[in-house]
């Protein structure tokens, strides 16, 4: 591959929960052939108030040589379809080539089209003597379709003999029309033996298969012909030389393809790695900020990434990848904790450098880029009057859920519960829950003495009197008798003391 896309996906998830928090998509990099796509969503672990899951996703890319990310690249599959590719060697060159444009549209890149071309002898003059002419075919014009190229590659059919200066034709006629000139343009040609038309003398035909490819490479300056010469061990090493000559006319990157039938599956797949070069590796660093501790036996590393394990120990995160793929995707995750002792709220950022390597035809290159996500912190400040008691202050994640709880003295009872100054009907006497924190919460209680009952007198089924006063301390006196002389005495002693006390205040006045 000739230029580089990295996709790297840094993103702190939630796990167990439904809820996400903020996304934020960042293209940055100091390296026009790095791309580099951060993704966060940071919303504190399910069953904590304190905690953050962050977890790092990269995703290895392709890239071409000119060194602009997703290139504009035109690829022509210019196919022999001659009488002796039929049976087996037409059947695997369909299935490789077919593999071949899965790759190249692996992510959907729309700045990569392929077109597919067959060249064979195979048209008849109506009303002539029936003799077959040299003819290519079209099967599919230049498209990111995947589905309308694999289509039109099963649809390729045998027409007769190697006509391929007609086939070199047709793929600079392509170009030339149907392809811009600041697009990169591969030809990429398969076929088993010598070129002939049926008509021209074979050295002279050969001639003008070789002024035909002069023509294209000229007139297309940044075109790259890879040549498979397939199944050539039962030519002669003239035919040999024909597909490497044909390729060596492409002086720059021109390439030739020695196959046979079982491994031109492998031929096509070193194709593809020459055309593009994929990441030797990415080193990742991220320094974890004052406000937090990495949790210890949180690192998860289902891929078996180096991970720096006497840094992660000391709150950074240093890991280096293998070689990545543009489809491989490799994971790690690990905890971050609030340090409740924390005084700066706003230590909360944390760092990611990536710096990465990938070869190209120029030996080792290399390129590094840096963001920042942040793990907001909240702080959940508590506080209650003299009468009572209320869980401390505390510090939770973004999306947090966390219980506040209190507890009146003897003899008081909750009187108002208010959340940033507006006051908030209470059912539960001693607790609330505060749910999807996003900011800061300034909790206050306040209680109020408990009210005093007054006494009654009830007479129970058995003539017993139960006199109850319902006290401060939340005591209960009981005085049950049953005897009735003494209740009698009782009354009488409480209607003279009333009487007496009449008398003295009639006598105050």
């Amino acid at each position: 591959m000739k230029k580089l896309k990295i996709i790297l996906c840094t993103f702190v998830f939630m796990t167990c929960m439904i809820a996400t928090g903020s996304l934020m998509h960042i293209n940055a990099s100091t390296d026009p052939g790095i791309r580099v796509n951060t993704k966060i969503s940071n919303t504190v672990v399910a069953g904590t108030d304190d905690t953050y899951t962050m977890t790092l996703d990269i995703t290895g890319g392709k890239t071409s040589e000119i060194g602009v990310t997703k290139e504009p690249i035109d690829v022509i599959l210019l196919l022999d379809t001659s009488a002796s590719m039929n049976g087996a060697p037409l059947n695997e060159a369909k299935a490789s080539s077919k593999a071949f444009v899965e790759e190249l549209l692996a992510d959907t890149n729309a700045n990569i089209r392929v077109s597919v071309i067959g060249f064979g002898g195979g048209i008849r003059i109506p009303g002539g003597s029936g003799e077959v002419f040299p003819n290519a075919i079209t099967y599919m014009n230049f498209t990111n379709d995947k589905s309308a190229l694999l289509a039109a590659i099963d649809g390729i059919t045998i027409t007769g003999t190697t006509a391929l200066k007609d086939g070199i034709e047709e793929a600079n006629q392509q170009f030339s029309t149907n392809s811009m000139n600041d697009h990169r343009k591969i030809l990429l040609l398969l076929g088993d033996g010598a070129p002939q038309d049926g008509i021209t003398e074979d050295s002279l035909y050969v001639n003008q298969c070789y002024d035909a490819m002069e023509t294209l490479v000229n007139t297309n300056p940044n075109v790259t012909v890879n040549t498979i010469g397939y199944n050539l061990e039962s030519f002669v090493e003239l035919t040999k030389e024909i597909w490497m000559n044909l390729a060596a006319i492409d002086r720059n990157t021109g390439k030739f393809y020695n196959s046979s039938t079982d491994d031109l599956s492998a031929v096509f797949n070193s194709i593809y790695t020459d055309l593009f070069t994929l990441i030797d590796y990415v080193h990742v660093n991220a320094t974890i900020p004052e406000g937090f501790e990495i949790v210890p036996n949180s690192l998860s590393n289902p891929n078996g990434l180096q991970v720096d394990t006497n840094k992660l120990a000391n709150n950074e995160l240093d890991i280096i990848t293998g070689a990545l793929g543009e489809t491989t995707t490799v994971s790690l995750s690990y905890q971050i904790r609030i340090k409740q002792n924390t005084k700066n709220l706003n230590a909360n950022t944390i760092p990611y450098s990536f710096s990465y390597q990938y070869t190209n035809s120029s030996g080792a290159q290399y390129g590094n880029t840096t963001q920042s996500v942040k793990a907001p912190i909240y702080k959940i400040s508590t506080v209650a009057d003299n009468n009572g008691s209320i869980s401390t202050s505390r510090l939770v994640g973004k999306g947090a859920t966390h219980e506040v709880r209190w507890q009146a003295n003897d003899g008081y009872i909750l009187s108002s519960f208010n959340v940033n100054g507006t006051n908030i009907n209470i059912t539960n006497n001693n607790s609330y829950i505060l749910s999807n924190i996003n900011e800061n919460k300034n909790v206050n209680v306040y209680f109020e003495k408990k009210p005093i009952k007054t006494p009654s007198i009830v007479p129970d089924d058995s003539d017993n009197i139960i006199v109850n006063v319902e006290g401060v301390n939340k005591s209960i006196a009981t005085y049950d008798t049953t005897n009735t002389s003494l209740l009698i005495s009782l009354l009488l002693l409480a209607g003279y003391t009333l009487l007496i006390c009449k008398s003295r205040l009639k006598k105050m006045k």
